[in-house]
């Protein structure tokens, strides 16, 4: 029920045309795109969440991937990692991040430590983030 909920206020938040007031200055149409942004995240998180919890990790890497608005590859590389290693979830994790290297994602150097370690010991290390 929540992933539905989720799923239908991430629609209508995408179909909502840009709040763009006349004469509105570059600060609060910039303002309005990054609350937007915020909201769709957040709605995409909390799904992904839900089906982390039901054991629906497949589900739950898809949605993020189809749902999370960031520009910036990189960035939603580095939150559905730290997601992924929050949940102590080792084998996504390196799924993704080698998925992401060669689709040609450069991960930052925190996430480059935490692939090094994980593959030399076995398990996601404590206390990276």
């Amino acid at each position: 029920m929540t992933i539905a909920n989720c799923s239908e206020l991430i629609e209508i938040i995408k179909r909502e045309p840009s709040v763009q007031k006349e004469g509105a200055s570059g600060y609060d149409k910039h303002k309005s795109s990054y609350e937007r942004r915020e909201k769709l995240n957040t709605l995409t998180k909390m799904a992904f969440m839900c089906y982390a919890r039901l054991y629906e990790y497949p589900k739950a890497i898809s949605y993020f991937t189809a749902n999370y608005c960031e520009p910036n590859k990189e960035t939603a590389l580095y939150v559905l990692l730290r997601m992924l290693s929050g949940l102590n979830q080792k084998d996504y994790f390196l799924q993704e991040y080698e998925k992401a290297i060669e689709n040609g994602i450069n991960p930052r150097e925190t996430l480059r430590k935490a692939y090094r370690a994980t593959t030399e010991k076995g398990e996601l290390p404590a206390g990276i983030w």
